[in-house]
């Protein structure tokens, strides 16, 4: 997870924060700031890229990014279906080896 801040402009906070949820993003309160409103949130690491490269053209080359690590969250990964007889199952391993 990275924690990112982007300072947009005003007509821009709707399609950026639209952009940033699509990308999973988690985005707080925006709020104004000096040049228009600043989105402070988590990003997940891999689409962080995404999102750096869709400001420029969602904010017409006037906003910002930066971003830092933030921590990590686990990540299940695919578990794929057993193709044979589970070893754990002894019985079970024995019978499918004997076949």
């Amino acid at each position: 997870m990275l924690l990112f801040e982007a300072e947009v402009p005003g007509d821009a906070l709707g399609p950026v924060l639209a952009a940033l949820g699509g990308l999973g993003a988690a985005a707080v309160e925006p709020a104004p700031g000096p040049g228009g409103w600043t989105i402070k949130g988590e990003i997940p690491a891999g689409r962080a890229r995404e999102a750096e490269a869709a400001l420029p053209a969602l904010a017409r080359g006037e906003g910002t990014w930066w971003s830092e690590p933030s921590g990590e969250r686990r990540v299940t990964a695919p578990s794929r279906p057993r193709t044979g007889a589970d070893p754990l199952d002894r019985a079970a391993y024995l019978r499918h080896l004997n076949r």
